[in-house]
């Protein structure tokens, strides 16, 4: 299965039954990762927008590219330029921002373990469809969490236990970071999951954006990328067409 349709079914398809998704920013900064947190506020709206409840979402991000003093609408992101593009922060519903944002506590969020996540976490079940939705920097088998690393090993272990435990009927891992093939490598076939990454194991992902240098919103030039090319061209492709309507079964 293509990965345009893949990601079509995660944030298209997402409206029959009990929905569910774990959206992660994993990086702060705002040269480092404006177009990392803009990007997963934007899923959040398009989850929303598709019927996915707000209390089925959990949302990690360490939102502070919003604040900094090189943006130059602050409190706002955008991830699309021109004079009608949308902040996609106004709305957006974090439940763990800042420090509280670890490998530890997303796993935790991921498996349903709310004793060590100490907050709000992923509940559920075995009719259950889940979208979980990764988006950093990283390096071999490894997703950042600003300067802690995620193993994929750790990962997989927690698919494991979300299996074991029938947390879903269908689960759709996408994932976007450098080397993100590596963190997909590897995990079990007989998980019932479909995961996507944005590049192989040999490849750079995240600098490749659709507009770095030249992202003008409201007449205003970004200096900066808006948004990774994966996810720009998905939402091109799918999320402004009438395409985005369709569902597809996974499996």
């Amino acid at each position: 299965m293509g990965a345009r349709a893949v990601l079509a079914a995660a944030c298209c398809a997402l409206a029959s039954a009990e929905n569910h998704a774990v959206i992660v920013a994993g990086f702060s900064g705002y040269n480092m990762a404006y177009s990392i947190q803009s990007s997963m506020n934007d899923v959040w709206h398009r989850l929303v927008g598709r019927g996915v409840p707000q209390s089925n979402i959990v949302a990690l991000m360490f939102d502070d590219a919003k604040d900094s003093g090189f943006n130059p609408f602050p409190g706002q992101l955008f991830t699309f330029p021109g004079n009608d593009s949308r902040d996609v922060r106004h709305g957006t519903v974090i439940d763990y921002t800042g420090a509280s944002v670890t490998p530890e506590r997303i796993l935790a969020v991921l498996t349903g373990n709310a004793t060590a996540a100490g907050g709000k976490v992923l509940q559920s079940g075995p009719d259950d469809d889940v979208f979980v939705y990764f988006m950093s920097h990283g390096d071999e088998k490894v997703f950042h969490v600003d300067k802690e690393p995620l193993h994929a090993a750790d990962l997989h272990a927690a698919f494991e236990e979300m299996h074991a435990k029938k947390m879903y009927k269908q689960l759709v891992f996408h994932i976007e970071s450098c080397f993100s093939g590596t963190v997909i490598a590897g995990l079990p076939d007989n998980l019932g999951i479909t995961a996507v990454s944005s590049v192989n194991d040999t490849i750079s992902s995240m600098w490749n954006c659709p507009h770095f240098g030249g992202g003008t919103v409201h007449g205003v030039n970004m200096h900066n990328c808006l948004t990774g090319v994966f996810e720009f061209s998905f939402f091109n492709l799918v999320g402004h067409s009438g395409d985005a309507t369709k569902s597809l079964t996974l499996g």
